[in-house]
C-alpha cells in the first residue's frame, strides 16, 4: 500500500523555471490521463507558475471521464503556491474551480495592502474575506511567520 502511495503521488512530479513550460508539462500530464478539451484552462490556472521547486499530480477516474483533478505547488520556500483545480468538460466548454493557498513571510496586513483590488468584505473566525471587482474571494490567516491566502478562482472557457 506504501509503495502505490508513494508511486501516485510522485506521478508527474518534475522540475521547470518558467510558467510556460509548467503550463505545458500540466497539459501533458491531463493527456496522458485521456483528458482533452481543456488546455487553455488548464494552462490559464498555471499561467503565473514559476519557481525551482514545482509538483504536478493529476487524478481521473474511469466512471468521471469528462472530470480532471489537478494538484499543483511550486514557489520558493516561504513563499510557495498550492493550487487544487477541478476541470470538467461540458460540451465544448470547460468549466474550471480551484483552490489555491498561498504561504507569504508577509503579515496579513501587507499581504492586503499589497492586493489592493480586494476589498474588505469581513473577519469570520481567523480569516479576513476579501473580494475583488471579479468576484474572486481572498481569505487571509495570519500564522506565526506570515500570512496564508486562500483564493477560489473558477471559470469556463
Amino acid at each position: 500500500m506504501r509503495r502505490a502511495f508513494i508511486a501516485i503521488t510522485l506521478m508527474g512530479a518534475s522540475l521547470y523555471t518558467s510558467a510556460g513550460e509548467l503550463a505545458d508539462f500540466a497539459v501533458k500530464q491531463a493527456h496522458a490521463k485521456s483528458f482533452t478539451g481543456c488546455d487553455a484552462a488548464i494552462k490559464k490556472t498555471h499561467e503565473f507558475a514559476t519557481g525551482g521547486d514545482i509538483r504536478v499530480n493529476v487524478m481521473s477516474f474511469d466512471e468521471t471521464p469528462n472530470s480532471l483533478t489537478m494538484t499543483s505547488t511550486w514557489g520558493t520556500k516561504g513563499d510557495s503556491l498550492y493550487g487544487k483545480t477541478v476541470f470538467t468538460k461540458v460540451g465544448k466548454k470547460c468549466v474550471y474551480d480551484s483552490i489555491v493557498i498561498i504561504t507569504s513571510p508577509k503579515t496579513c496586513f501587507a499581504y492586503a495592502q499589497d492586493n489592493p483590488a480586494f476589498s474588505y468584505v469581513a473577519e469570520a473566525a481567523d480569516y479576513l474575506w476579501f473580494k475583488n471587482a471579479g468576484g474572486i474571494n481572498m481569505q487571509l490567516a495570519p500564522v506565526s511567520n506570515g500570512c496564508i491566502a486562500v483564493f477560489n478562482p473558477n471559470g469556463i472557457m
